[in-house]
Parts: C-alpha cells; sequence; structure tokens
C-alpha cells in the first residue's frame, strides 16, 4: 500500500497545479488522510507545515529551498538613471546663425531653391539618406549615400539576397577599426569613392576660389547625377566637434544658401547655411594631414563596380616602412648598377631588379589580392529565407565576376612584365615558396599570385624606378605605359595607384618628411 502511495505521490509532484508545500500536504491528506505527519518549523517564514514521513525524502526533490535572504546592504544597487543621463547626449541644438531645414523658414528656403532649379539633387540623396553607424563615419555614411544615389551596384551581398551599401562596408585604403578611432581625411575620402566605382574630382580649399565654389554648387544642385560632398570643419559653424562629411542637397541663389544633409542625425539636424559660412569652414586645417579640407564632386564612374583587386587593409602593413623602401632604399640600391647595359643586358637585369623589390615588402606579403567574389554565392540560407543561389541576378554576377577575372588575368599576362616576374620568380628558391600552388605541387607556380605581383608592380610609384639604368627602366617604362594595357587592367592598375599613393601619401606631413621623423609635428 505504502508502495503505491509512494508512486501516487511521485506523481502528485510533477502536477503543475501544486504551487506550494501546503497545497502538497493538503493534496496528500486527501490521498491518504491516515499517513502520520510531523511538524517543520521554517525559522525564517515561521510556518507550519504538515508532511507525511514517508514522503520526507521526496521533497526536497521537487520543493526547491527556499530562497536567500538577502539584507538591505547586500541589494544591488540600481543604475542611477540620473547620472547615465548626465554623462550622454540627446542631440545638440543648432546653433542660431544656421537655419534647420524643417522650421517654417528652411522649408520656405527649400520650396526657393526648388522653384530656381537648385534642389533637383536632393530627391536622389533624400531617397536614399544614410544615418552614419558610428560617431567617426560621417566620410562613410556620405559616400553610401551618394552611392546608392548614384545606382552604383557594390557586386557584394548586404544582407539576404540584397546587395545595397552601407557605410560599415566600404573597401578602400583604411580599414574600419582605424576610421572608428580616427575617422578620414580628405585624401582618405577621395582614394575610397574612386575605389568604389566614381569619377572623383577632390578640391582642397588652397587650390579652389570662392566663384569656382559657386559654380560647383550650382552645378550640383541643378543635376541628378553630380554629387557635392563637403569636408569642413564644425567649429567655423559654432558647432561642437571639428572635422566632419556632408553631403549638399541644395542652393539657394538669391539668399546664397545651401542646404547641408548632416549625416550625423543623432547630433544635428540638417540646415541652411551661409556659402561664407561653408566656404570658411573648408578652410580650416585638419589636425591629422595639416591642410585645409575643401569639397569633392562625385559622378558615376564608367564601370559600374568596384575594383577586382585590392590592398588587404587587415594585414596592417607597415606603410612608414613601405614608403623609406620605395623612395630611399631602392633608388639608392639601384643608383649603383651600371649605367652601361645594352638591350639584352638590359633584359637579363630586370628580373633582378624585380627580386629586389618582392623581397623587400615587409613580411614578405604581396600587397594586392583578388577581393573576394563580393556576390551572393555562399551566403547562407537562414539569413535570406531562401537560398542566394536561387537569384537570376546572382547567378549573373557570379558569371560576369569570373569572366571579369579571366580578362584581367589575360590582359596581365599579356603584359611584357608577367614574363619578367616569372623568370624573377623561378630563379628564387625563397620566391618559388611563397609562389608556389600547393605543397603537392612544389614545382607548380601559383598563376593568380603571379598576376597579383605583376599587377601590384605596375601600380607601385615611378620613383621606385628612376634611377635604375636608361635601358632597364626604359623596359619598366614600356610595360607600364597604360596606354598599351587592356581596358580592364589599366582601370584595375589606376585604383591599385591610387590606393598606394592615398596610403603612402599619409606617411607624410605638410613639411614633406615622413610623420615618423618629422619633429615639427
Amino acid at each position: 500500500m505504502h508502495s503505491l502511495q509512494s508512486v501516487a505521490l511521485r506523481r502528485l509532484f510533477h502536477n503543475h497545479s501544486i504551487r506550494s508545500a501546503a497545497s502538497v500536504v493538503s493534496t496528500i491528506h486527501s490521498i491518504s488522510p491516515s499517513f502520520p505527519t510531523h511538524q517543520s518549523h521554517h525559522s525564517s517564514h515561521h510556518v507550519n507545515v504538515t508532511c507525511p514521513k514517508a514522503i520526507q525524502s521526496v521533497l526536497p526533490l521537487f520543493i526547491p529551498p527556499s530562497p536567500a535572504i538577502v539584507t538591505p546592504q547586500q541589494q544591488p544597487k540600481p543604475a542611477c538613471q540620473d547620472e547615465i543621463l548626465s554623462k550622454t547626449f540627446y542631440r545638440r541644438d543648432l546653433p542660431k546663425c544656421l537655419t534647420e531645414f524643417t522650421s517654417t523658414e528652411g522649408r520656405r528656403l527649400f520650396k526657393e531653391s526648388l522653384a530656381a532649379g537648385h534642389a533637383e539633387i536632393y530627391f536622389s540623396l533624400s531617397g536614399n539618406f544614410t544615418h552614419q553607424s558610428e560617431p567617426a563615419f560621417c566620410g562613410l555614411g556620405s559616400l553610401a549615400m551618394v552611392l546608392n544615389a548614384l545606382a552604383v551596384d557594390p557586386r557584394k551581398r548586404w544582407k539576404g539576397v540584397w546587395r545595397w551599401y552601407a557605410d560599415d562596408m566600404l573597401e578602400g585604403s583604411s580599414n574600419l577599426e582605424t576610421i572608428r578611432e580616427k575617422g578620414m581625411t580628405f585624401d582618405e575620402f577621395a582614394c575610397l569613392a574612386e575605389c568604389n566605382g566614381l569619377k572623383v574630382e577632390a578640391k582642397r580649399f588652397d587650390r579652389i576660389t570662392k566663384a569656382e565654389f559657386l559654380d560647383d554648387l550650382k552645378l550640383s544642385t541643378s543635376s541628378t547625377d553630380v554629387h557635392m560632398v563637403l569636408s569642413f570643419s564644425r567649429k567655423t559653424l559654432s558647432q561642437t566637434g571639428d572635422g566632419h562629411f556632408s553631403p549638399i542637397g541644395a542652393y539657394h541663389p538669391e539668399k546664397n544658401m545651401v542646404l547641408v544633409l548632416d549625416v550625423a542625425r543623432f547630433k544635428y539636424p540638417s540646415y541652411f547655411a551661409s556659402v561664407d559660412q561653408l566656404y570658411e569652414a573648408m578652410r580650416a586645417v585638419d589636425k591629422e594631414t595639416r591642410l585645409p579640407r575643401g569639397y569633392f564632386m562625385l559622378r558615376r564612374g564608367e564601370r559600374n563596380s568596384i575594383g577586382l583587386c585590392t590592398i588587404p587593409t587587415s594585414q596592417n602593413p607597415d606603410w612608414s616602412a613601405i614608403d623609406g623602401f620605395f623612395f630611399d632604399q631602392l633608388p639608392q640600391y639601384f643608383g649603383t648598377w651600371s649605367r652601361r647595359l645594352n638591350v639584352d643586358e638590359a633584359r637579363d637585369r630586370l628580373p633582378d631588379a624585380i627580386d629586389t623589390i618582392l623581397h623587400g615588402i615587409p613580411d614578405q606579403k604581396l600587397l594586392v589580392t583578388l577581393r573576394g567574389a563580393g556576390i551572393d554565392l555562399v551566403g547562407s540560407p537562414k539569413d535570406s529565407g531562401s537560398h542566394p543561389s536561387s537569384s537570376p541576378s546572382a547567378t549573373e554576377l557570379a558569371e560576369e565576376y569570373s569572366k571579369d577575372i579571366r580578362l584581367l588575368n589575360q590582359q596581365t599576362q599579356a603584359n611584357p612584365l608577367f614574363r619578367y616576374v616569372c623568370e624573377a620568380v623561378r630563379a628564387c628558391a625563397d620566391l618559388r615558396e611563397r609562389f608556389r600552388l600547393s605543397p603537392r605541387h612544389p614545382e607548380q607556380l601559383d598563376e593568380q599570385k603571379l598576376v597579383m605581383a605583376t599587377i601590384f608592380l605596375l601600380s607601385i610609384p615611378d620613383q621606385v624606378f628612376m634611377t635604375l639604368p636608361a635601358a632597364v627602366h626604359q623596359l619598366v617604362a614600356q610595360a607600364r605605359d597604360r596606354s598599351a594595357m587592356g581596358s580592364l587592367l589599366k582601370d584595375e592598375v589606376a585604383q591599385i595607384a591610387q590606393m598606394l599613393e592615398s596610403l603612402l601619401r599619409a606617411q607624410h606631413c605638410k613639411c614633406g618628411k615622413l610623420k615618423s621623423s618629422c619633429r615639427t609635428k
């Protein structure tokens, strides 16, 4: 009998309707009134609970222990909301010298600008307005907005099966972590815009006049495909902070005022500012570069895509060391070569020059690589709701990507420098090891790496080769003549050269010396 009752009791404890020891006891007595009981005194609660002795060993398995008593001194201190609010900001008040876009006066200025034909660019921007996702991403946010407004296909997946520009997916000469920490310089913005398929006119303050600035304002705001992004100092506009990027959305010719579509909406709304104010805001010197700011005229490039090649910023090479290698060590070394070489001797020496360059790159890394496919070929179905490869556009883009890579390889291999790169690699055991296809095929060279090395050598600054003997320099100049290159190779070399120029220029301060050795910074 007792064993059957124990089974019944165990089942009872699994009944979710039992909420307390008292309800357990009451239910037990309804099942077995003859069961003896004992009295349990819980000192902390002073609750009398009668319980069958036969189930004393059962109760601890099902009834949780009493919660520990927490004294007032032990209570966790809740976060002080007032303290949080005192250390954070919800936007900033717009200075009185500026006119908020959504104010009565701002709306009137916009309507008049539109009637005058100088707010046409606003519509493509507002339809693709991008709010910067990080406090220092104003340059990235401005560029992403313009790229989407110009309908540039990024050839890479944003989310799901969709290709779209977001500020945290832009690739160029600076990695996102560096931009997140320090923001962007004027030259870095220009380089990034070109690397992502735009035709860029970068105009610094010290190289323009106010009349030219006005002409460009009128051109941009009256068009639908020429965008202006301003690089300026907020301080000049009586705002907090300093360097900032934002696109221009309209121009009021009568009032001489400009609509700034501020991408930092968490801080300031969009506003109208006078041309004089913005012109002076570009005059302010950037502490990082010691150069004034300016603006960019951005158009869609000839190619509707970013480049196939890139300099992977994740490698974080020592650009200061590379600068010294390119502009000091190599010219000095090549200057020691015999000046009197005939054509055949020059052809024999060119692989030696290539060997020297490839060996001198810090960490023995090739600085130029192919971008990832950048298309929705390997996306996970759970991310998109359907398998990415089911998208016809993804399939077409994959075929286009593969076709472009094949064409790039063909055009590079047809360049005279490719043959000399192959000779240099085959003649050196260290280079053969770096360029081998796989450990299983140690004698077979990786053709794609050879192509990337050739593109790298076609893209590095001309100064590297200037002190070579005349006959060798002539061979290099012929190979690096972009007018003789295939169109795809020409575009890739131009983009990589621009990235290298920007990265190397960033190592110098205004006096022309390397920042690492300049004492005036």
